[in-house]
């Protein structure tokens, strides 16, 4: 599986992706072959020999999901994607059933897909021992970043799976937000995308307005949305 990777953009990759070519694609007779030696028991020498081929000529696809499939995966690079695929491919071996009927390269891809997915919800998840930015989401003044931490917490959590999902992939990252990356991951165009940030906001508001009494004062507003317009 020949997979090309710029030298400029990622010579690391680059570089690596050379190396791979000791490790081709192996030939039906040559993947029959190796099954039929995963049959030995673990600890045997020709199974070992077998895992170690079976796992080296599949480095290259791994290599190629991450170039044709990163965009899907917000917050990873593709080294990030490479690094996280080869361990799921090296730690996820052992469940590989072969009597199953399933090749070793389908039964990988849906391994390395859930393990590439659950890094990018581990990317985006809010770490709630750091104070989250208020502001990033139209809040503008408060008083107890605890209190308010805890209130939203509450908030977000009246929100569903997806309307989550997009909140955190927006404003719990170190970086700006970037509507148009995110659209592309969740498939969604920019403009259905900030119409789903309008209901998000109108969902939030009755649920914080309480806030603006007593020490508290903030206002909820979906600035970003109308910063741009």
């Amino acid at each position: 599986m020949t997979t090309h990777i710029d030298a400029d953009t990622h010579p690391g990759l680059h570089r690596y992706s050379q190396e791979l070519r000791k490790y081709p694609e192996l030939t039906e007779e040559q993947y029959a072959a190796i099954i039929d030696d995963l049959k030995q028991p673990e600890g045997n020498d020709v199974y070992q020999a077998a895992r170690e081929k079976l796992i080296c000529s599949h480095l290259g696809m791994v290599l190629a999901m991450a170039v044709n499939t990163i965009h899907r995966y917000y917050g990873l690079s593709m080294e990030d994607f490479v690094g996280i695929g080869n361990q799921a491919l090296v730690e996820r071996f052992g469940n590989f059933n072969p009597d199953r009927g399933d090749r070793f390269a389908s039964y990988m891809k849906k391994v390395i897909v859930r393990s590439e997915y659950a890094s990018v919800k581990s990317h985006i998840t809010w770490d709630r021992d750091e104070d989250v930015d208020p502001d990033s989401i139209g809040i503008v003044h408060v008083d107890d970043t605890s209190h308010l931490g805890q209130r939203m917490e509450r908030a977000l959590m009246t929100l569903s799976k997806d309307e989550l999902r997009i909140i955190r992939m927006l404003f719990y990252s170190a970086n700006a937000p970037d509507y148009t990356a995110v659209a592309r991951t969740l498939h969604r165009t920019e403009r259905g995308l900030r119409k789903t940030l309008d209901d998000i906001y109108a969902k939030l508001r009755p649920l914080l307005s309480d806030l603006r009494n007593g020490g508290d004062r903030m206002y909820i507003t979906p600035k970003a949305c109308e910063d741009e317009h």
